[in-house]
């Protein structure tokens, strides 16, 4: 029992310095058409204001067959903002008695972004990337010890509308998206057996 609680607290020994929730900016460009010809028809027909529609396109009754039936585009500048995510991480459970022969340790994300979600997520184990891609890394340990934990987040960039037309930016789908990586030392308890001791 005594061995349980000195694990418990060394769990965290190192912590390094990360960017989250920092507000970041960026400029960005966006390009849009001006005036189309209509397919089989002298009609031009306006629809500034539109970003980068997929062909065939009809508008107002007109089918457009491609993009070199828009004979003009324009571009406005945006500058966009998006605080970064906090990347953190928890040890959720040990369990070093289990039956099977090791310790099963599950580490949670506790990850955040303020004007968002966390989207993606990246583990690595001493070095190694992990394939587990979720918020939740399992690991299985006979021996314990120190294991350098690194978790690298992405969040769910912006979505902006544009005040001048009404028109989503980039086609509705979101951009601008921000990082943010946290490494830290914790300790993982040994697998332990007390008599009589069973393994399945």
């Amino acid at each position: 029992m005594k061995k349980v609680i000195v694990g418990f607290v060394s769990l965290f020994l190192a912590l390094n310095v990360h960017a989250g929730d920092k507000l970041k900016e960026e400029p960005h460009d966006f390009t849009y058409w001006e005036g189309c010809w209509a397919h089989n028809s002298d009609k031009q027909v306006n629809i500034m204001g539109m970003y980068y529609p997929s062909f065939p396109y009809k508008f107002h009754g007109y089918s457009l067959q491609g993009e070199y039936a828009c004979d003009s585009t324009y571009k406005k500048y945006f500058i966009n903002r998006n605080y970064s995510p906090n990347a953190n991480f928890t040890i959720l459970s040990q369990e070093p008695e289990w039956s099977g022969g090791v310790n099963r340790v599950r580490i949670s994300s506790t990850s955040t972004d303020r004007d968002g979600d966390i989207t993606e997520y990246t583990w690595w184990v001493n070095g190694v990337e992990n394939s587990e891609k979720g918020s939740i890394l399992s690991i299985k340990t006979f021996k314990g010890g120190y294991y350098d934990i690194k978790l690298k987040v992405k969040d769910n960039g912006i979505l902006n509308i544009d005040p001048d037309t009404g028109k989503w930016l980039n086609d509705k789908e979101r951009y601008f998206h921000q990082k943010d990586t946290i490494e830290k030392t914790v300790y993982l308890l040994p697998h332990s057996c007390e008599a009589p001791c069973v393994i399945d």
